[in-house]
């Protein structure tokens, strides 16, 4: 038995996923196990699951979204 993976919509409603494969974004950042959903006329992106996937935080203002990435140092005799 093998269960079809769904995708929970704003309106309360789910739709079937027809596949899940990898996709650039901008020609720079490569998303892996995106979901393709053949009934959707328009593209829709999770920004928790690629926030974590990048390792990076958005910031949403009135008119924008940006991202930062979140490095992780190592301090060593007071330098990082």
């Amino acid at each position: 038995f093998v269960r079809k993976e769904r995708v929970s919509l704003a309106d309360g409603s789910s739709i079937s996923v027809a596949g899940k494969g990898s996709l650039s974004l901008l020609n720079k950042l490569l998303v892996h196990n995106a979901l393709y959903i053949s009934h959707l006329p328009l593209n829709l992106l999770s920004v928790s699951k690629i926030t974590k996937e990048l390792n990076c935080e958005r910031i949403f203002s009135a008119d924008r979204c940006t991202g930062k990435r979140i490095e992780i140092g190592l301090f060593s005799e007071g330098y990082i």
